[in-house]
Parts: structure tokens; C-alpha cells; sequence
């Protein structure tokens, strides 16, 4: 794609997913760079709604671990876009991947800056609902940990709200029990995010999701019934205080999980 989208000039390609495409572009009015959100043109209702979702939560929040919303709109083609605060950057699945495990003091920071994120979105009543290592950047400038990609979100008053029965939302391998459990679907909230950040810590320390599985089905009868790894069982050296915030943060019983605060 190229040429202008309102105030937008699209400068390239940023990256592509299952929810649309990612493009480099600047505010003609400003010059400043901005990452343009292309999604695909909505199929029904449900799709309009997510892309609303993800424009409402992040207008919510203003919190410097969480991408900024700079301006929305519609393309000529039908397509919604959101623009967002350019984070430069890789993501942590990125960086695990080129690099191996973090090492436990960076881990432990990466989590804590989203845990503040995540806790400035709850205070503002909103659920992200996808916390896992390809939503979180790691910022190039300052080092630090942004949360990104709200399009599974799910906002306090309710119109937002994407999940219905029989459907599973969020990552395998990051989902919570109650975003698999078909008596807990659409229920997913707050304590699901802790889960994905209790998740998300356990793969910055070991490279490995806790709940890794060949298949979805797989996937979600680890959640829902198999033992609650620590990222001691597979790296003894781990300290124990982190260990145990994963533990705490995996417990199936949402209301038993700390806070994101």
C-alpha cells in the first residue's frame, strides 16, 4: 500500500498478521512518524466491532507502556485503520527467539512494566484479553516493555464485547482456563491478562510457554486439567521469587490470582 490515508502518508511495510497489516507512515502535518493499523474490510458486525474494541481501549488508556491511539478512520477500499504511536522495536517472542531466554533481573523488569500497563488498563476498565510475547515490544529507545494489539479487548461498558459462546479468544499456549472453559466463554476479563503475563514471564525466562501443546485442543486440556509448570522445572537457576509469581499468576481460579498491580 502507498499514498496518503487522511492526515497519513504511508511510507512502507511494517508487518502482517491475522488481524491486518501494519504500515510505517507520518503525519503529513507534522512529520511525525506514526504506525498505520490496516485492518481487513469488516465481513459483519462482530468484525466492525472488534476494530472498535481496539480503537475505544486504547483511547481509554494513556500509559507509556501501552501504544497510543493518534487518529482512526475509514479507507477509500472500505478498510478501517487505526493509527498508533510508532513503537521502534522487536517484539519479546522476536527477541527470545533471535536470542535465547532473558536473563531473570531483565525478565523480571519487562514484567513489571507490563504489569503497570496492564494495571493502568484495568483501572480504566479495560481487559486486553491477549497478553502473550508477540503483543509486547521492546522499545529500542528506552528499552521498555509496550503493549500492543487490543483487538481481542473487551471494555467495561460492555459494547465491546467480542467473545460468545463456544468461541475460545486469546493465544494458545497464553489463554487463561476461563477463555477455554465453555461454561467461563465471554467471561474473560482482568484476571485472564495476569494469566497472560504470568505466561509471558514464564517464556522470557525459559523460552518455552508453560502451556506449549502441537494443537489448540491440546493446548486447552493443558490449561484446563495438566499440572502448573514453574519455570524452575526447566531452569533450575530461576530465582524463587519469580517462580513463585508465575505459580501465582498460572492459578486456575481466577479470583486466587494476584492483581496486574
Amino acid at each position: 500500500m502507498s499514498g496518503r490515508l487522511d492526515d497519513y502518508r504511508v511510507l512502507g511495510p511494517l508487518a502482517r498478521g491475522g488481524q491486518g497489516e501494519v504500515f510505517r507512515a507520518a503525519h503529513a502535518p507534522s512529520g511525525a512518524a506514526v504506525a498505520l493499523k490496516l485492518f481487513p474490510a469488516p465481513a459483519d458486525a462482530r468484525d466492525a466491532r472488534r476494530v472498535e474494541a481496539e480503537a475505544t481501549a486504547l483511547a481509554r488508556v494513556e500509559h507509556p507502556g501501552v501504544a497510543r491511539a493518534l487518529g482512526a478512520g475509514t479507507a477509500p477500499d472500505g478498510r478501517p485503520w487505526l493509527a498508533l504511536a510508532l513503537v521502534e522495536g522487536e517484539t519479546l517472542a522476536a527477541r527470545v527467539a533471535r536470542a535465547g531466554p532473558l536473563p531473570p533481573e531483565q525478565a523480571a523488569r519487562v514484567a513489571g512494566e507490563l504489569a503497570e500497563a496492564l494495571a493502568a488498563c484495568h483501572a480504566a476498565g479495560v481487559a486486553h484479553r491477549d497478553v502473550n510475547p508477540s503483543n509486547a515490544l521492546l522499545d529500542a529507545t528506552s528499552g521498555r516493555a509496550v503493549l500492543v494489539d487490543f483487538g481481542l479487548s473487551l471494555v467495561a461498558d460492555g459494547r465491546t464485547r467480542l467473545t460468545t459462546s463456544g468461541e475460545v479468544s486469546g493465544t494458545p499456549g497464553f489463554f487463561a482456563p476461563e477463555q477455554v472453559d465453555p461454561g467461563s466463554f465471554g467471561l474473560a476479563g482482568p484476571p485472564a491478562d495476569v494469566w497472560g503475563l504470568g505466561a509471558t514471564l514464564h517464556f522470557l525466562l525459559t523460552g518455552v510457554a508453560p502451556f506449549a501443546a502441537p494443537t489448540l485442543v491440546n493446548a486447552a486440556a493443558l490449561v484446563l486439567e495438566g499440572p502448573t509448570p514453574g519455570p524452575r522445572d526447566r531452569v533450575p537457576g530461576t530465582p524463587a521469587a519469580l517462580d513463585a509469581a508465575c505459580r501465582a499468576a498460572l492459578a486456575r481460579d481466577p479470583a486466587r490470582r494476584p492483581t496486574a498491580a
